[in-house]
């Protein structure tokens, strides 16, 4: 109930799985018709017939479930839904704090690595060129030393969001 709302009122021991589609197809596509939901729950019933082990949906409130199928002795299917919204966003969190600097959110030195590596590999398979232009900002120590470590980060974060602007 609390990962699927919309199914709470008609929830109950031995639900056919069909049911459970057809309710849950007018809560995913509120826009279609009848033939695409038909459609829609036709679908999701024949990839039951092919256990995916486990997976993962995006729901349309944003919320990541990660499904488990397993096949039971009686030839039946078992499916548990596990929430891991919390999960992922942290993950996406720990992420950007290693990939971007905190201040200016432009990517930092080790995602810039990382992506030249890639660019060099990419280049060699495919025999094309490329560059790399670096940006330095003069006197930038100084202004930093005179001005204050705040004045010096409104400069970042000035030429940041340039930087965005421009590419």
């Amino acid at each position: 109930e609390e990962i699927f709302p919309w199914l709470r009122d008609i929830m109950a021991v031995g639900l056919p799985f069909r049911t459970v589609l057809e309710a849950t197809s007018r809560h995913h596509l509120p826009d279609a018709d009848e033939g695409m939901r038909r459609e829609w729950v036709a679908q999701r019933l024949l990839l039951q017939r092919e256990t995916r082990g486990t997976h993962e949906q995006m729901l349309p409130n944003g919320h990541f479930i990660q499904i488990t199928e397993r096949v039971t002795p009686e030839g039946g299917l078992m499916i548990t839904y596990h929430d891991v919204t919390e999960l992922r966003r942290a993950s996406a969190e720990i992420e950007n704090l290693a990939f971007y600097d905190l201040l200016t959110g432009l990517p930092n030195r080790r995602l810039l690595l990382d992506r030249l590596h890639q660019a060099l590999a990419t280049a060699q398979r495919s025999h094309q060129f490329g560059a790399l232009l670096f940006l330095d900002l003069d006197h930038f120590k100084t202004l930093n030393d005179t001005q204050g470590h705040e004045m010096g980060d409104l400069l970042l974060q000035q030429v940041a969001l340039r930087l965005r602007i421009c590419v």
